[in-house]
């Protein structure tokens, strides 16, 4: 197998390079999709990652010199991870508590809680709570539109790819990465959207109260002399129709 045919890069030693190819590979060639091109695509990655870190490596024999080990945790691994104690262990606790068949309004409700906490904006903390959130949606990625998009807008990890490669494993990345487009090109349904009905009727109780005002001035404007109450009662004609049209 050639690499570099496979990362369809020319051979370098520029390993963010490597991983922008890899990162653009992995949107068309899916696990579940494509198995063998998948492991083909991951081996060569590999090997050519091999190669940047100065280590001598043989094409035809990149199969067998691949890492084979899952990058993917098993679910007793990932929980002792979620669940040890550290300065954003409660927040995690949070998240991993919630109910499934929740409504996606108190899904909503929930990471927002998690995500406007103090400790995500505070340095000590920030890089640790981002790795916990990471790893969490790795494995729990059952979640509506809105809270994806809410995540991505706190984030931004569409737009981080290579960075991401760089701390997480490609598998990984790739299962956070696609979840965020498939649902960043998805309308969320609204949560606490004030009804129509409602909307209208307080501009009309503006309306209305506005009139009740000029009317009042008006009559009010009877005992001023002409010259007063004719320019009064048509300025605030003008002023009801500026803010009411």
């Amino acid at each position: 197998m050639d690499i570099w045919s496979t990362l369809e890069i020319e051979p370098t030693d520029d390993l963010s390079r490597i991983k922008k190819a890899y990162a653009g590979k992995l949107r068309t060639c899916r696990p579940d999709e494509d198995p063998e091109g998948y492991q083909h695509l991951k081996q060569a990655f590999e090997a050519a990652k091999a190669y940047a870190r100065g280590e001598s490596i043989d094409d035809e024999d990149s199969t067998s010199e691949a890492e084979e080990v899952d990058p993917l945790l098993s679910t007793i691994e990932v929980e002792a991870l979620l669940s040890r104690p550290d300065d954003c262990a409660d927040l995690i606790q949070t998240l991993t508590a919630l109910d499934p068949n929740a409504p996606a309004r108190v899904h909503l409700e929930t990471w927002q809680q998690v995500l406007q906490d103090e400790r995500l904006w505070q340095a000590e903390t920030r890089h640790q709570f981002e790795e916990h959130v990471f790893l969490f949606l790795v494995y729990h990625a059952e979640h509506p539109t809105a809270v994806w998009q809410y995540i991505d807008t706190t984030f931004h990890w569409r737009h981080k790819e290579l960075d991401l490669l760089e701390r997480y494993p490609a598998e990984q990345v790739n299962i956070v990465l696609e979840r965020l487009r498939q649902h960043s090109d998805t309308a969320a349904p609204a949560t606490h959207t004030a009804p129509q009905n409602d909307v209208d009727m307080a501009a009309n109780l503006a309306k209305v109260m506005f009139g009740i005002a000029v009317v009042f001035v008006a009559l009010a404007s009877l005992r001023l002399p002409p010259m007063i109450s004719l320019p009064l009662i048509s300025f605030m004609l003008w002023l009801w129709w500026q803010h009411f049209r």
